[in-house]
């Protein structure tokens, strides 16, 4: 989410390709964290209160 939210605010005033391109470099080493948080969710983890 911190990743999602740097990408916001250093987009402004870029071209769409080097905003797209800025975001990359941003998230690409997040990748990972993301899918293992997809599975523990897709498991049942955080549902519920949990």
């Amino acid at each position: 989410m911190l990743a999602d939210r740097m990408n916001a605010h250093e987009q402004w005033g870029k071209s769409l390709p080097e905003a797209l391109h800025g975001e990359w470099e941003r998230s690409k080493d997040r990748i990972a964290d993301g899918l293992d948080g997809a599975g523990r969710f897709a498991g049942g983890e955080g549902r519920h209160g949990k």
